[in-house]
């Protein structure tokens, strides 16, 4: 899927800056069929230029992508933990790592 790879990215140019955390955090939200919370409003904002946060708006329609498929989300959650990204989230969410990455 075109927006998940243009965001993999985003997260890889930004590496360990806020903004790829929030984004990470981000595409999490949008990939999890558990339908967990994603990244506060007021943090995408004061966190994230307006490219950034257009990814985000993105990611929050993101079953409207032409491309989109399930496979791919599923690809991206594992892509997002094997960088780093899964202990982030889990505490964003308070979920505990493991329960959060439970196909481990």
């Amino acid at each position: 899927m075109d927006l998940l790879e243009e965001v993999k990215g985003k997260i890889a140019d930004l590496h360990t800056c806020d903004a790829a955390y929030i984004l990470a955090h981000a595409a999490w939200s949008a990939c999890d069929f558990r339908m967990l919370p994603g990244p506060c409003v007021f943090e995408v904002s004061v966190s994230l230029d307006a490219g950034n946060a257009v990814l985000i708006s993105r990611l929050q329609r993101l079953s409207l992508e032409n491309d989109f498929h399930n496979g791919d989300q599923a690809l991206m959650l594992r892509w997002l933990h094997d960088n780093g990204y899964s202990a982030y989230v889990a505490k964003q969410v308070k979920m505990t790592k493991k329960k959060l990455v439970d196909w481990v």
